[in-house]
């Protein structure tokens, strides 16, 4: 079986394996260099698109898809100044850790810096919050060149989703003429798995940490943003029932109960200079991207824990308190539920005295709203 699509063979592996790969929508902006892959995509009855034609927008729109989805989103845009409308988009999705796959068509590499309109250096601009970047040849001419753009494109994907997710670059230069039209075979596709490793720890290990955890009376969960997951959110609920721990939720950490600190500044505040070595953790257990709060912070960073685990798949963790001293390299879902199958906590009012301080800022607040004016 046969049918007709663009006759840029590069862009046609890219399609087939973002297909085999389970890619499922595109968002499109017009344009005249990436015709061939507007063709391609308009064709493939197996990737929904949708068409936006202000580049920023439709960035943000992939964002969105990517973040309620949880999967994968394409991108493409032409070439010249409209990949740098990508560039906010992008970078939150590099910090949220979305899996955005960004493809920008461009001129032939021969074309750059000759004043020929709408080309820049386009390949690797968004090297600084991209995962990785690649750039396709520009024609396939010989069975290498068609083994190497299959293989580009196969690490692209396999890097956006394995470990900590994010962006990746496809840069793809095309020379002209950009509207040919090919029948093609139907063919085998190649597609190489990537299997992340088990997500969970080893025995040994996992009981290491459960004495630390079992005998320390305080001990401090930090949820910086996250995906909602319902196994992350039982097994944080059940663990902010033990007397030693203390829950503090940023709302973009997507997990909520009433046993959490939702409110971290306001509640915060009510720690008096003189209790504050008190409340510090001994404990200090983090996931999830950026803290948005810079008051716990600095908080943190005065009061310093003995221990900071940080639970992160990324292969260079963040030191934000400058005390990390473990980074365990799961997903917070596969870390907290292991956890608190064996962790029993110990006896301790460390719990109780963040919720007193809780309950006291509720009130604090809820009087100076009734008094405030309109503003």
């Amino acid at each position: 079986m046969e049918y007709l699509t663009t006759d840029k063979e590069g862009i046609k592996i890219l399609i087939e394996v973002l297909k085999e790969k389970g890619i499922r929508q595109v968002v499109l902006s017009p344009g005249s260099r990436n015709a061939p892959l507007l063709v391609a995509f308009a064709r493939e009855k197996q990737i929904r698109h949708f068409v936006v034609l202000d580049e920023r927008s439709a960035a943000f729109m992939a964002l969105g898809m990517a973040q309620q989805s949880g999967v994968p989103v394409a991108l493409v845009c032409t070439s010249g100044t409209a990949p740098l409308n990508y560039a906010p988009a992008i970078a939150e999705a590099y910090y949220q850790r979305l899996p955005l796959i960004v493809i920008t068509a461009d001129r032939p590499v021969e074309w750059i810096d000759q004043d020929d309109s709408q080309t820049i250096r386009q390949q690797a601009v968004f090297r600084n919050i991209v995962k990785a970047s690649y750039q396709l040849p520009a024609e396939l001419f010989h069975a290498d060149e068609h083994w190497y753009a299959n293989r580009l494109v196969n690490d692209a994907l396999n890097t956006a989703l394995k470990g900590r997710q994010g962006p990746v670059h496809l840069n793809i230069p095309l020379r002209e003429s950009l509207y040919g039209l090919r029948d093609y075979p139907e063919r085998e596709v190649r597609t190489i798995e990537c299997i992340d490793p088990a997500p969970s720890l080893s025995v040994g290990v996992m009981q290491r940490l459960v004495d630390i955890f079992d005998h320390c009376p305080k001990v401090m969960i930090l949820a910086g943003f996250h995906r909602p997951d319902f196994r992350l959110r039982e097994a944080l609920h059940r663990l902010a029932g033990y007397p030693n721990v203390v829950v503090l939720t940023e709302t973009l950490a997507n997990v909520t109960s009433e046993r959490y600190i939702g409110t971290i500044d306001r509640v915060l505040a009510t720690v008096k200079e003189a209790e504050r070595e008190e409340y510090s953790p001994e404990l200090l257990i983090t996931f999830g991207g950026p803290l948005i709060s810079r008051h716990v912070k600095a908080y943190l960073r005065k009061f310093r824990p003995r221990w900071h685990w940080s639970i992160d798949r990324t292969e260079h963790p963040a030191d934000t308190m400058q005390v990390l001293t473990t980074q365990i390299q799961l997903e917070a879902e596969g870390f907290f539920p292991q956890l608190v199958a064996v962790a029993k906590g110990r006896a301790s009012d460390y719990a109780l005295r963040w919720k007193e301080k809780k309950e006291s800022a509720a009130v604090r607040h809820e009087e100076f709203a009734g008094r405030v004016e309109w503003s």
